[in-house]
């Protein structure tokens, strides 16, 4: 998929306007997103414009920063926030981590694994904690600041 990230390939990506990553999340499951090359700091960086913006905002709404350069598919529901309309773009098996969360209208209690479609979803965090959504059945998190060498997929 990273066949366009010289300077050319980056040029004609731009000029193409075909937004090639939400192209392939739209086709297939893409749950590991590995961002080991400087351009991909947009993630962090919401004003930086290297990728289109369907592209950008695909990758941005749909991974979590891990650990390091490691991103997994997910979302991030800040407790008090009110619900949140978002497309999931992959879809799979989903691990709720932190507080519960309401999904969809359905409660869903920290642990739970539940199956995520593609498609756009409503949810929240329930309560005074932070949750998360994380692909994957009860994954194996690295503690804040560690970058272990396997942590996907744990069953």
């Amino acid at each position: 998929m990273n066949n366009f990230m010289t300077p050319w390939g980056m040029k004609k990506y731009r000029a193409d306007k075909v937004p090639i990553y939400r192209r392939a999340m739209e086709s297939k499951a893409v749950p590991l997103l590995l961002l080991n090359w400087w351009l991909f700091s947009f993630l962090d960086d919401p004003d930086d414009s290297t990728f289109l913006k369907e592209d950008a905002d695909a990758l941005r709404e749909n991974y979590i920063k891990i650990a390091g350069a490691i991103w997994v598919a997910g979302r991030n529901a800040k407790a008090g926030n009110p619900p949140l309309t978002s497309e999931f773009l992959v879809p799979g098996p989903y691990t709720v981590l932190g507080a519960p969360v309401l999904f969809d209208g359905i409660q869903r209690a920290p642990g739970e694994v539940f199956e995520i479609s593609r498609g756009k979803h409503v949810f929240s965090a329930i309560g005074n904690k932070d949750a998360r959504l994380v692909w994957g059945r009860n994954p194996d998190l690295p503690e804040a600041g560690s970058l272990p060498l396997l942590i996907w997929p744990r069953s």
